[in-house]
């Protein structure tokens, strides 16, 4: 069970271990304000979880960005 206590929109998914056996992943992206001496505020419009591999530049010869 997973519980979510933030004002993040979670993505899960199911995997699966060389093994064959499954497993749950989670991912929860949230962007925040930081101003000094004020608590962290999550901003206005948050950006979904990316869903795709987004590399750096060619995919064969660059590193992964997202």
């Amino acid at each position: 069970m997973f519980l979510n206590y933030t004002p993040f929109s979670p993505l899960a998914f199911e995997s699966l271990f060389p093994s064959d056996e499954r497993f749950q992943i989670v991912v929860l992206r949230g962007a925040v304000d930081i101003v000094p001496n004020a608590a962290q505020r999550p901003i206005q419009t948050q950006d979904a979880p990316s869903t795709a591999e987004q590399f750096r530049a060619e995919p064969s010869t660059s590193t992964l960005l997202y």
